[in-house]
């Protein structure tokens, strides 16, 4: 009787560290997933920014005649291109048409105004669908 007892009691013992130890295992796991979640948004949140940030920069320096900084904006754009969605790339495409038309408008205001509210719609595209791919309100 001692004997079934003493068993019983080792048997149960080794059944609730084990118990314990697979849900710890389970609970770290989760934890360490969500981590990735969040680090992979923040990264993506800080491209999106980036790229809005250099898209910018370039079009300002085509309207202000200043030097472009195109390697500034290739990386900024393809590191949106790895990382975003379907959706997003297409209006990745659309900034990329709009600042290709600033930047072949002539000297003639209405057409470098047309084409600099061209870009201006193809960002705030981008912007929409960035925030909404993030799952920021807009």
């Amino acid at each position: 009787m001692d004997t079934a007892i003493a068993v019983a009691g080792i048997v149960g013992t080794l059944l609730g560290t084990v118990v314990g130890g697979v849900s710890a295992w389970l609970i770290q796991r989760q934890q360490l997933a969500h981590a990735e979640r969040v680090r992979f948004h923040d990264k993506r949140l800080a491209e999106y920014a980036n790229f809005a940030r250099q898209s910018q920069a370039l079009v300002n320096a085509v309207r202000d005649r200043t030097p472009l900084n195109l390697a500034a904006y290739e990386t900024a754009q393809e590191l949106v291109l790895l990382l975003g969605r379907a959706r997003l790339l297409q209006d990745v495409l659309k900034v990329q048409e709009g600042i290709r038309l600033v930047r072949r408008a002539s000297d003639e205001p209405d057409e470098k105004n047309a084409a600099i509210e061209s870009y201006n719609a193809a960002r705030q595209g981008f912007l929409l669908t960035a925030r909404e791919e993030l799952g920021i309100p807009p």
